[in-house]
């Protein structure tokens, strides 16, 4: 392919890379994608099992995307993809509360009456639209900002967890302004968040959305949609501009030439791909990596656990001993991709409180899982089969300083015309932030060639 001189070059097939080449192909641009693996969709990964002559879908990555977005329900129908949403609500979830299995609080009522906060931690809950704001200028962990506007008890009782499960991070180094940019904001709009909630229900409990046959349909509908411009099993190693043209090389083979390329990877990818380019080399985006996790999922007959499983899944304390960060009622949230007979449990292990988990042994992993399942639902039997996917470097860090740091970067490639760049280490965690990065890639590149 040392030939194949195109506008713009893609490296990187996740959700974020295929919206790139997707957009910028619809606007015009020749377009190719190229892809280290096999298949489209990065993170995404989605495993059909046939259980007694009955469909089981498995995510392996993310289970969807949260909430209705416009950018998202116009893409899908340009895709000719019908969403489905989920029965249980991202916030109908249990926190594990003195080894019990406790409803996560739902609004000022479920605050007052949780066994999970003592008398004062709940008076300091209900205060909280009293509570100062911090100094102007100042970027805040997550402890710090829901300690000053709840009080230490919610913080560290039900922040905590929500960060571990769901960031796989440390309440106590999540940066509030890059992780939620947009609780910051509604802090100064409405002076108090229990005044956003309750104007504004939607930022809470949203539902998850994904499709019939698992989050591969959408992946794959963008990559065919590609034609020729998707070129799978291409790991671009290596990028190097001369005279106005980004040559690509994997291995030390040119691949590909293009006036222009975006790099849509994991951040230890990235720093390899422009470690020419970046400040410092290579070790110039060491501040963004996450920890390594391990997604395990974990199939039981309906008649094995005692609990009926309903909702959302489990958020494990922040002291809690083992790897186990939370477990996701996959059988509950999307009822259509399992079997009527069976519990589909996806469990996340490791991350930045438990940095070790991932170096055990797969039997060692689901061993640990299955004691604490075992503690909290009542497992009778062991389970029926299991899937486990290891994530090197997990989810990226967006710990104090990120924003500066990004722009940092960003000077730096600056001077690199035709140079793009994506990840979820950079521009938000999931999917649909992903679309929106790519879609702004394209857009961009669009502008590069018309100048």
């Amino acid at each position: 392919m040392s030939d194949n001189f195109t506008d713009l070059a893609v490296i990187g097939a996740g959700p974020c890379g295929l919206a790139a080449a997707w957009y910028a192909r619809s606007m015009g641009l020749q377009v190719h994608l190229f892809e280290a693996k096999a298949r489209a969709g990065g993170r995404i990964g989605t495993n059909h099992e046939n259980i007694h002559g009955e469909r089981l879908v498995v995510e392996r990555g993310p289970a969807g995307w949260l909430g209705e977005h416009p950018l998202m329900t116009e893409l899908c129908m340009e895709l000719g993809l019908t969403p489905i949403e989920s029965s249980a609500a991202d916030s109908h979830r249990y926190l594990v509360h003195n080894e019990q299995l406790v409803p996560f609080p739902q609004g000022a009522a479920a605050m007052a009456t949780t066994r999970i906060l003592g008398g004062r931690e709940k008076m300091r809950v209900a205060g909280e639209r009293w509570a100062d704001f911090a100094p102007e200028g100042t970027e805040e962990t997550a402890k710090e900002f829901f300690e000053r506007r709840f009080g230490p008890g919610f913080a560290s009782k039900i922040v905590a967890p929500v960060v571990r499960g769901l960031f796989a991070g440390d309440y106590e180094t999540l940066s509030i302004h890059a992780a939620f940019p947009k609780l910051a904001e509604v802090e100064y709009e409405y002076g108090s968040i229990t005044k956003a909630l309750k104007k504004n229900p939607q930022f809470f409990g949203q539902h998850l959305r994904s499709f019939d046959g698992g989050l591969n349909e959408f992946t794959d509908a963008m990559a065919n949609g590609l034609g020729g411009g998707f070129v799978p099993s291409t790991p671009i190693d290596t990028v190097v501009q001369e005279q106005g043209w980004w040559f690509l090389y994997a291995e030390g083979i040119q691949v590909g030439v293009a006036r222009q390329i975006a790099v849509c990877l994991p951040v230890e990818q990235t720093a390899v791909v422009l470690r020419e380019y970046l400040p410092g080399g290579q070790s110039a985006l060491d501040r963004f990596l996450g920890y390594d996790l391990a997604s395990v999922a974990v199939l039981y007959r309906r008649d094995q656990i005692e609990d009926a499983c309903a909702g959302f899944g489990i958020l494990a304390p922040v002291d809690h001993a083992s790897p186990v960060l939370n477990v996701q009622f996959a059988h509950s949230i999307f009822p259509q991709h399992v079997p009527d007979d069976y519990l589909l449990l996806r469990c996340l292990m490791g991350g930045e409180t438990a940095p070790n988990a991932t170096q055990q042994s797969d039997e060692e992993l689901l061993r640990i899982l299955e004691l604490d399942l075992d503690q909290w639902l009542g497992v009778n039997g062991r389970l029926q089969q299991h899937w486990i996917t290891r994530v090197p470097g997990g989810v990226p860090h967006y710990g104090l300083g990120h924003s500066s740091a990004l722009h940092k970067i960003g000077e730096a490639l600056d001077p690199n015309p035709g140079l793009h760049l994506g990840g979820d280490a950079f521009f938000g965690i999931g999917i649909t932030p992903a679309i929106e990065r790519g879609r702004k890639i394209a857009a961009d590149a669009a502008d590069f060639r018309r100048a």
